[in-house]
């Protein structure tokens, strides 16, 4: 756990990973608000919607569950350990250093993924609006979250996610605004008509038990359930922010306050799909060529209603990059985190000084930048971006949520049935995911559009 000086004053290292756990509670709201709300959101989502309707909504309901769910299981048992890492968890729960490192591992890879695609997929879409080369992108988006991560620490990420999130809402609010006002989208009421019409409506209401679909009601509720619960119940990135505040009361206070702004979020962000669709409904740009990738829909309809506005383009690409930023930002500092208390601590505790301790963690902070930009580069050949992301969430989730509900829900479970079940369970998810990724089996699913010659 984390030492404290006899004047109750925070160390420097609990000061750079954890804000001096004494952080205000309204930036730490916004922060955790953004922090999963990533660039991969404001273009993959509206996408979705436009393709195959509103079940990618549905996830984000089942979020708000899974939020509740975490303030009330998960959270009082995290806060109470009050360490800087959730993985030390493991340590009180089975004496295991192994079973913690192994988890560890399995985290770092996650976001590491994700880190990768949330900086590639925005900065393939910009690049041909901005008129600047994608591989540029890539590294602004990189080195220069790397750079203030490195620099402010926790601090730095919750103050500057505070100002994203406001850049966020403005930006999602102008396309809306603004797709509503424009004659070839014909208002709030077509929009309705046209999502009626081709059918996309109606697959909100979709109740098929089989598993082998794309999606319905019954897999957003157990899959989503899941995979929101290995974002906001047992990963560090959230966790660390909940435990950034004085008081177990004021955490949850923070999760039932950023409950709804979430909901609404979202919400707006994927009606943008229905907006899209009505602007594109007798000119799909996918099927026209003027698209490659699906992806890229949202930041063309953008371009396209906001630019006659001086200004309001600027204020979308804004949102879209400051998006990208607090995901990476948040990423960085916890994979950090992780990193020094699950690997290297027990091995350098009472070798270093606490300002030493300090410095080994923003060099951390930095090749963790340098990696997940570099991997970024190899993004490519991965398809679309909400598909990688839910692909390789979706196979890592089950085992991070199923790990902490055997050890916290069943207490006669020891090492051996821990580590095992971990284990057979990450390979099988492994094989589902590469399977899927070979197969491919939902590539030619979407629904129709009125594009004529």
């Amino acid at each position: 756990m984390l030492l404290h000086n006899g004047d109750n004053k925070t160390t420097a290292k609990d000061e750079y990973l954890m804000g001096g756990r004494n952080l205000p509670a309204f930036p730490v709201a916004l922060s955790l608000l953004t922090t999963f709300l990533s660039g991969i959101l404001m273009l993959g989502v509206p996408a979705e919607m436009f393709q195959r309707g509103p079940q990618i909504w549905m996830n984000f309901v089942v979020g708000v569950i899974s939020s509740i769910i975490t303030c009330l299981v998960f959270l009082p048992v995290f806060h109470k350990m009050k360490s800087t890492c959730l993985h030390e968890y493991f340590i009180h729960r089975y004496n295991s250093p192994l079973i913690r490192q192994m988890f560890s591992a399995m985290f770092l890879s996650f976001t590491i993924i994700y880190m990768s695609v949330v900086i590639y997929a925005p900065s393939v879409a910009l690049s041909p609006v901005l008129k600047i080369n994608k591989w540029w992108l890539i590294l602004v988006f990189g080195l220069c979250t790397t750079l203030y991560t490195c620099i402010g620490g926790l601090k730095a990420v919750v103050w500057t996610d505070s100002l994203q999130a406001v850049l966020m809402y403005g930006g999602v609010l102008a396309v809306i605004v603004q797709g509503l006002r424009h004659p070839r989208v014909g208002g709030l009421s077509r929009v309705w008509e046209i999502a009626v019409e081709s059918g996309r409506v109606g697959e909100l209401a979709r109740f098929d038990w089989r598993i082998d679909q794309y999606n319905s009601v019954w897999i957003n509720i157990f899959s989503g359930t899941i995979t929101w619960l290995a974002s906001f119940g047992v990963n560090q990135l959230a966790i660390q922010r909940y435990s950034s505040l004085p008081s177990l009361k004021q955490a949850q206070h923070i999760i039932y306050f950023t409950l709804l702004p979430f909901f609404l979020l979202c919400s707006i962000v994927a009606f943008v799909g229905f907006i899209v669709l009505a602007y594109f409904y007798n000119c799909n740009p996918a099927e026209t060529g003027t698209i490659k990738e699906i992806d890229h829909i949202t930041i063309l309809f953008a371009r396209d209603i906001l630019q006659p506005t001086p200004g309001l383009f600027g204020l979308y690409v804004s949102c879209i990059m400051s998006a990208t930023l607090s995901t990476l930002s948040s990423g960085m500092n916890s994979m950090a985190a992780a990193i020094y208390e699950d690997f290297l601590k027990h091995q350098l505790d009472g070798n270093i000084t606490d300002s030493q301790a300090t410095t080994l963690n923003k060099i951390i902070v930095v090749i963790c930048g340098i990696v997940s930009t570099g991997l970024a580069f190899s993004a490519e050949p991965l398809g679309g971006i909400l598909r990688v992301c839910i692909s390789v969430m979706g196979a890592l989730s089950g085992p991070m949520v199923a790990i902490f509900v055997l050890a916290m829900f069943f207490p006669r479970s020891g090492f051996w049935s821990c580590f095992i079940s971990f284990v057979v369970s990450s390979a099988a998810m492994l094989v589902i995911c590469v399977v899927n990724y070979i197969e491919d089996p939902y590539k030619d699913l979407f629904l129709p559009t009125n594009t004529s010659l």
